[in-house]
């Protein structure tokens, strides 16, 4: 990295728990560069979307701010198939798929440690569980009360009443779909049962992929005409970036030592909105854990977290390695760096207010623009001419 800051720079991305393509996600982040330009003054030009070998698609980000010009290429790492792949569709489905969640969860047996790290969190789960058997429940109480009726009331016959009563019920359940459909109540629940399935080693083609992202990672570190590598994950996609982050610093150990122990270039990783107990805490996560621990105690990884206590979808200011219960000896300092993204700040108050009603709006908040400058800047920190490390050095405190 040259004296006035970053030149060249590789970003990769995994987004969460998302079917949308890339496409989506190129869209958005030139519709939100350019609004972000605005605020923070950096000239940003975002290029065409493209595809590589691996599957993933990539462009290129021109960004120019008070240190000089800076050139990203952002990569957007390939799951939305997979995730797809995971996705229930139909009411039955992702009842069942919900419920797997729940027993995952209970069978953890990590209640009492979610709730002391994050209360709000437990609440959004229980709130998913809650609505989609309130949701049954309420059908299956209208289709029985319509088949009394039918027989004890309206003379109809147990026949006729039973054909009114499951009449009854299947509109009440379709009427339950549809309204899940606008308000993606169960959306957690989904999460939790990935999350069992990746505990439990069921998701087809997940290992693969993430060997392939660490892969393409690790051939980044070693280009040395990038000034930063930097790993960014949201959401879900923080549970994706540790393991791609732990196999990459392991296949970059493997090329210095044969390259006789020459130092490599230091990995950035940024995790935003980190959900990453939801699958540290499951009993048969061994290999996800074993992924955490490797990454906390390296020498070569400087680890931002942002995850706002507002997002009750993530683990807000909570050390994503304790919350696991791993005891890994002496961490290297600040490993993870965690901070507030203080979004109360980065808004108007009518605005604040509004996004705060929308908890999945507010969880997708990391990666989109604001109405005022302030520290946290998706933009200038994937673009902008400073490292992660220059723009967060370790001496400031978390807020």
């Amino acid at each position: 990295m040259t004296r006035s800051g970053v030149r060249r720079r590789h970003v990769f991305f995994i987004t969460g728990f998302d079917p949308k393509p890339a496409a989506h996600y190129h869209a958005l982040y030139t519709r939100e560069a350019r609004r972000q330009s605005k605020i923070n003054g950096m000239d940003i030009s975002v290029g065409p979307r493209l595809r590589n070998v691996d599957g993933n698609s990539l462009w290129s980000v021109h960004a120019q701010d008070a240190l000089g010009n800076c050139e990203t290429v952002y990569e957007y790492v390939r799951w939305d198939d997979i995730v797809r792949a995971c996705w229930p569709r139909g009411g039955f489905a992702v009842s069942a798929d919900a419920l797997r969640g729940a027993w995952a969860v209970l069978g953890s047996g990590e209640l009492g440690r979610v709730w002391r790290l994050a209360p709000r969190t437990l609440a959004a789960l229980m709130y998913a569980f809650g609505f989609l058997l309130g949701g049954l429940a309420l059908a299956a109480a209208l289709g029985l009360i319509a088949f009394f009726w039918g027989a004890s009331f309206a003379g109809l016959g147990y026949g006729p009443a039973a054909f009114l009563g499951l009449a009854v019920l299947g509109i009440g359940v379709w009427g339950f779909v549809r309204l899940e459909a606008r308000l993606h109540s169960t959306w957690m629940a989904r999460i939790l049962a990935f999350s069992d399935r990746w505990a439990h080693d069921r998701v087809q083609g997940l290992q693969p992929r993430l060997d392939q992202a660490a892969a393409a990672v690790a051939r980044a570190l070693k280009n040395d005409d990038n000034d930063e590598v930097l790993l960014v994950g949201i959401s879900v996609g923080s549970m994706l970036a540790v393991s791609v982050a732990a196999r990459a610093l392991h296949l970059a150990d493997d090329v210095h030592r044969a390259q006789g122990g020459k130092a490599g270039r230091v990995l950035s990783l940024l995790t935003l909105g980190h959900c990453i107990p939801l699958l540290g805490l499951m009993r048969r996560a061994s290999g996800f854990r074993a992924d955490l621990a490797a990454m906390a105690v390296h020498a070569r990884l400087r680890w931002r977290d942002f995850s706002s206590p507002t997002d009750w979808v993530s683990f807000g200011l909570a050390d994503p390695v304790a919350a696991c219960g791993l005891d890994v000896g002496q961490r290297p300092p600040g490993q993870p760096q965690q901070a507030s993204p203080r979004f109360h700040t980065l808004f108007e108050p009518d605005n604040y207010r509004a996004l705060v009603k929308d908890k999945i709006r507010l969880h997708r908040q990391y990666i989109m623009s604001s109405d005022r400058p302030g520290p946290y800047d998706y933009f200038a920190i994937t673009a902008g001419s400073m490292s992660l490390v220059q723009r967060f050095p370790l001496r400031d405190s978390v807020t």
